[in-house]
């Protein structure tokens, strides 16, 4: 049970802090900076943090934007 509540603060936190922006022109720019097994942009790990997946499990469930 407490993983699902850290992985909800997680969440929480991923959108506040990773700028999450929209636009009229419908495109959500995600911000990515380096926290490491959290958000992986280096290496040959790339993508496979834990905010990672989140990201490309929203990115596949919102549509009609461009991410």
């Amino acid at each position: 049970m407490a993983i699902q509540k850290y992985i909800f603060l997680l969440l929480a936190v991923f959108l506040y802090v990773e700028q999450v922006s929209a636009s009229t022109d419908k495109t959500i720019t995600w911000y990515k900076p380096e926290f490491s097994a959290l958000s992986i942009v280096n290496g040959s790990d790339v993508g496979k943090g834990y905010l990672d997946q989140i990201e490309n499990y929203l990115t596949q469930e919102i549509d009609g934007f461009d991410h």
